[in-house]
């Protein structure tokens, strides 16, 4: 019974990490005029990304294309491996430039459910990480 609640309630929290992915992918695909005209470290350091032209939109097709993986739940370890460096980023973001306890917490969350994936799936990671298997 507590195996089949873990399963269940592990489905869930990466169908709600899946669907966040999702939505901030798709946010990186607006317009940033509604940012114009306020100022803070975060706000300076997301325009400078859209000035690039490039950069937020590569952001949101690695956001989107992990969490689909991570929705399937077939892929989630491969979604996992790309939303970790993601999810680490906004973290990063959310301490040292917004330093917002609710960001900080909410971020948090993501990267738990990341690493319990990982942590899971740790035996189809070994192969990738022996000797002589990456060369």
């Amino acid at each position: 019974m507590k195996k089949k609640l873990g399963g269940i309630l592990l489905v869930a929290a990466n169908l709600w990490l899946g669907y966040k992915f999702l939505k901030e992918g798709l946010e990186k695909f607006e317009d940033l005029e509604h940012l114009a005209g306020r100022s803070s470290p975060f706000i300076d350091f997301y325009l400078a990304m859209g000035e690039t032209n490039y950069m937020l939109t590569l952001i949101g097709l690695v956001e989107i294309a992990g969490a689909i993986l991570v929705l399937t739940q077939v892929y989630r370890l491969l979604g996992s491996i790309i939303l970790l460096p993601v999810a680490l980023n906004v973290s990063l973001a959310h301490i040292f430039l917004i330093q917002s306890p609710k960001g900080i917490s909410y971020t948090s969350i993501w990267l738990t459910i990341i690493l319990l994936n990982l942590v899971l799936e740790r035996r189809r990671l070994v192969p990738i990480f022996k000797r002589g298997r990456l060369y």
